[in-house]
């Protein structure tokens, strides 16, 4: 049976089933949260180790969704998709599960810009130096560090399209243009903002036009 709150965040309309990779990323100064991958699936799937996703969508960091079971902070880093385990999506999450319930999409990868689990949004982009993080290096899937990592995850995406819901803060243009070097796909969706940065699924002029938007150049 899906997740209750999910499916009475979305009315009743869709069960969606979540997923994700958490762990604790270390170095010698701090340990922090992260979170590598989530994933949002359509189906109750047990095994996700052979399965094909058909929508990519990059934010920028891990906020307010954790695993289910506290006991699912990982120490070390994800060796391929079945290490997955039950999470609780948080408001961002839930706009993608419109946007897919709108479109037909029925599995999606969820990548950041950081791993870094920070629920206040500004914090995290004040935070962020160049491509490092309070001391922690390497925190974000598409560093050069960790192209193994992200090659795994990506050899399951069988799609083409990618929603780009990273941010338009501009403290994150170095994560941004790092994020897009490692992407070479045709069809790239967002809603663009003036700095060449991409708004979030919860922008201050409201989350229903944003998912109105995406969903409307999806189905062009």
């Amino acid at each position: 049976m899906a997740n209750p709150a999910v499916s009475l965040a979305l009315g009743g309309e869709m069960d969606c089933y979540v997923k994700g990779y958490f762990y604790l990323l270390t170095s010698e100064l701090t340990s922090v949260k992260a979170r590598t991958v989530l994933t949002i699936s359509k189906e109750k799937i047990e095994d996700d180790t052979n399965l094909s996703y058909d929508l990519l969508v990059v934010m920028m960091n891990p906020g307010c969704s954790t695993p289910k079971s506290p006991a699912n902070w990982n120490d070390k880093p994800i060796h391929n998709m079945g290490d997955l385990s039950e999470a609780v999506p948080d408001d961002t999450q839930f706009q993608i599960m419109k946007v897919m319930n709108k479109t037909g999409y029925k599995n999606a990868i969820i990548l950041n810009l950081s791993d870094v689990c920070e629920t206040d949004s500004k914090i995290f982009a004040k935070s962020v130096s160049g491509i490092e993080y309070s001391g922690v290096v390497n925190h974000s899937i598409f560093s050069d560090a960790r192209s193994e990592e992200l090659s795994m995850i990506l050899s399951h995406f069988k799609g083409n399209t990618v929603i780009l819901a990273s941010g338009v803060n501009f403290k994150l243009r170095y994560l941004t243009r790092q994020m897009l070097s490692k992407l070479k796909y045709p069809n790239l969706i967002s809603k663009p903002h003036e700095n060449g940065q991409f708004y979030h699924p919860l922008p201050r002029g409201g989350k229903e036009a944003w998912v109105k938007y995406i969903v409307d150049r999806l189905e062009i």
